[in-house]
């Protein structure tokens, strides 16, 4: 299968109230050979607000966010257009899982297109930070990994490819065509140097196969990265989660199982929660760091596992068929209320789109102007009512009805012009706070002043 390799640079690091300004992507063969690439930007949405730290790490001017000959809903139909063509794939980013992914899928979401683009109908996604961490894990020295101020191991694509002679200038970082180009350099050094976690890795990366990996193995290795810590065990599946199929519970066969076995449903919750965690849980569609106990070997040996003691371990919770149901019980319970979100931004995972709204966005996007307007209010699902008038206000203010036009807009500035702290989305008040602390620093004093009075601007344009 053929891979798509791509990366983001974003107005900030909330994916629901920014937005995508550059998306680069490269195609390559099975034997990572580019074939093809993408490089595309597209002008600032005119209701968000900038994050000026955000600007500073990619080097982006205001000229910049305003110079591109595309809209960013033009920028959206050119991504889908492209990756369309190259379909089904593996798409690989560097810290993609939980960024860029997220990024792509509210982008989607807000120029209602279908979400899940990298993970349906033959695409699968992985992650070149979690390979990177499974190498490290799993194969020590076989990845130069270097260590960030506070001393903790640093994954991040820069730091990662300098350190591993792969070229990634630190005035090219934060381009999205550079930050690309190393991801494929790394994921080339991956490839070579350990091939069986490479593959084992692209195995975890689509849920089916990872919890089938999961089922299969009798132990296996599994690993985690935290705030730059790593933590390694040898785990035996206990049972899914009956709610949500993507979550496996595990046990840590470090542990005694019988010290476990006979506890509540609450005792259990209560473990899992807690600072030792016999019961883990792993997330199957979140490319799960884990190998069997072959490629995992250098993990037994450094925990001095007994393996007559291990398969006793595993024989006993295998065995513990009412333990198994309490806990499938008590991960039902880790989360028992939904987070409801005020702001539809937000909602974007509170149920899917009804078959009659999808039937209507290919409908939106094939339309003139004048039906786009008609078609915005008979969505019958709210979210994407309010979505698709914010779309029309962001490419064709003109073409809407002037009520509708001054609601949005009232709406919007009520939201830049706030001044409460801590709200999700960046406030013009509190941006220029954020100039005013990094000019203080002595960050790019000449890009800061620009940036400010770009910000000043959207004040007057929404007072």
């Amino acid at each position: 299968m053929k891979y798509i390799f791509y990366d983001t640079e974003t107005t900030g690091l909330e994916p629901a109230f920014n937005q995508i300004l550059q998306f680069a992507a490269l195609e390559a063969d099975e034997d990572l050979n580019e074939v093809d690439c993408i490089n595309i930007r597209c002008r600032i949405l005119p209701y968000i607000v900038p994050s000026p730290g955000a600007l500073l790490v990619t080097k982006m001017s205001p000229k910049d966010l305003v110079s591109s000959n595309y809209s960013h809903l033009q920028m959206i139909y050119e991504i889908r257009n492209w990756v369309a063509k190259k379909c089904p794939c593996i798409f690989i980013g560097h810290n993609s899982i939980k960024f860029d992914e997220d990024f792509l899928r509210h982008a989607f979401y807000k120029t209602l297109h279908p979400l899940y683009l990298t993970n349906t109908d033959g695409n699968i996604r992985g992650d070149t930070m979690r390979i990177a961490q499974a190498a490290a894990i799993f194969a020590p020295g076989s990845i130069n990994v270097p260590l960030s101020e506070k001393g903790k191991l640093s994954f991040k694509l820069g730091n990662i490819a300098r350190a591993n002679d792969i070229d990634l200038k630190e005035e090219d970082a934060h381009d999205a065509l550079a930050d690309v180009r190393a991801t494929l350099e790394l994921a080339r050094l991956l490839k070579r140097r350990v091939p069986e976690i490479w593959d084992q890795m692209l195995h975890n990366a689509s849920k089916k196969p990872a919890l089938a990996f999961m089922r299969s193995n009798p132990a296996f290795c599994l690993a985690e990265f935290n705030f730059g810590k790593s933590a390694s065990y040898v785990v035996s599946v206990i049972t899914p989660n009956p709610k949500q199929d993507s979550e496996m519970a595990v046990f840590d066969l470090s542990y005694n199982p019988s010290d476990y076995l006979d506890c509540s449903v609450e005792e259990l919750l209560a473990v899992m929660k807690g600072k030792e965690r016999a019961i883990r849980i792993v997330a199957a569609n979140k490319q799960p760091i884990m190998v069997d106990t072959s490629i995992g070997h250098c993990i037994l040996e450094e925990k001095s596992i007994d393996p007559e003691l291990l398969a006793k371990h595993v024989q006993q919770i295998q065995a513990a068929t009412e333990f198994k149901q309490r806990v499938a019980t008590a991960l039902t319970m880790r989360y028992p209320d939904e987070e409801v979100h005020n702001h539809t931004e937000k909602m974007i995972y509170q149920g899917f789109a009804p078959q009659s709204d999808i039937a209507l966005m290919v409908k939106f996007h094939a339309a003139n102007v004048e039906e786009r307007v008609s078609i915005c209010n008979r969505f019958s699902d709210a979210r994407y009512r309010e979505m698709a008038s914010k779309l029309m206000y962001a490419e064709c203010p003109d073409q809407m009805e002037r009520s509708e036009r001054v609601k949005i807009e009232e709406h919007f500035r009520d939201r830049l012009l706030a001044t409460e702290e801590k709200l999700p989305w960046l406030t013009i008040s509190q941006a220029i706070k954020d100039v005013a602390e990094l000019r203080e620093k002595g960050e790019q004093l000449d890009l800061l002043a620009d940036i400010e009075a770009f910000i000043e601007g959207m004040r007057l344009r929404f007072r």
